[in-house]
């Protein structure tokens, strides 16, 4: 019988073209890669909670052994005890919320978490403009939410001032997704063009670039790559892929929770090894726009 890999996101490009982005890699996955034996399952979870329980659910009735996906926290956070409740790993590309993986020992994550963003995040902060008052805004998706609370959390005590206010900030962070992102600056640059910008990591994105005006106080934290020419890729791109290439070492393992726990992993990433489901390899970078390509501007 064939293993199966179950593979969720959202996959309307209209929506986001993250959903593009994770497709490709899929697709370079299949076309490129040894397949012999296996067998892959799509469904979209809308990016959303109730979408995640329903997409983990219809996985699970095709028979899925192994999960690549639920690329947004809020569909990871429906889908995950569903496969928690019958032993199914769950391999997350880009969902970052912090405590995604507190009660689900079945779960693995390649991406910086939200604490790994937001500790290089603030320490540029501090860093860079010390005693600055800030601007946290962020949208009403649960990863926009939780990446802030935590920002706001490891701030504490700093010489970084919160402000409530746009008028009152030298600086600004916007924790959301890609679309929302982009209408935010838009925005916010129409208003203000001297304030030093901040963005989490789904905008980091050509996208993006197509989107907004250049910004030279504009920064991006993200994923850090391991050689400079994988910038070039899409973020989630490299993640993605490296999930499907760890997804279809587990075909001849009798007990795959205990291989992704133990076993370093070689892949289009690097090494990837897991701790207490955290990619201990994983690092975040701060990324700045020049000649519309993303370069780095820092990492951990």
């Amino acid at each position: 019988m064939p293993f199966c890999i179950g593979i969720s996101a959202i996959f309307e490009s209209s929506r986001t073209v993250h959903a593009r982005t994770f497709l490709m890699a899929v697709n370079h996955f299949i076309n490129h890669h040894d397949t012999h034996g296996l067998t892959f399952r799509f469904e979209d979870d809308d990016a959303s909670y109730d979408g995640g329980r329903r997409a983990a659910q219809r996985l699970l009735d095709q028979g899925a052994q192994v999960i690549v996906g639920h690329f947004s926290s809020d569909a990871a956070m429906g889908a995950l005890p569903l496969y928690r409740a019958v032993g199914v790993p769950v391999l997350l590309p880009a969902a970052t919320k912090q405590d995604l993986l507190g009660m689900e020992p079945h779960a693995f994550r390649l991406c910086p978490s939200d604490t790994g963003l937001v500790t290089l995040l603030a320490r540029r902060i501090r860093d860079d403009i010390p005693g600055a008052r800030l601007l946290v805004a962020h949208d009403s998706t649960d990863h926009g939410e939780s990446l802030a609370r935590a920002l706001i959390s490891t701030l504490a005590g700093s010489n970084v001032r919160l402000t409530l206010t746009l008028e009152q900030a030298d600086a600004v962070v916007y924790c959301g997704r890609l679309n929302n992102s982009i209408r935010y600056v838009n925005t916010l640059l129409n208003r203000r063009r001297d304030l030093r910008i901040y963005l989490t990591d789904d905008a980091l994105s050509s996208w993006f670039i197509q989107n907004t005006p250049p910004s030279d106080t504009l920064r991006i934290v993200g994923l850090a790559t391991v050689d400079p020419s994988q910038a070039l890729y899409e973020t989630y791109y490299l993640e993605s892929l490296a999930a499907m290439q760890i997804a279809a070492t587990l075909i001849h393992c009798q007990d795959r929770l205990d291989t992704l726990r133990t076993t370093l992993f070689t892949t289009v990433l690097g090494d990837v090894r897991f701790c207490d489901g955290e990619n201990r390899y994983a690092r975040a970078a701060l990324w700045k726009i020049r000649n519309q390509r993303f370069v780095p501007s820092t990492s951990a």
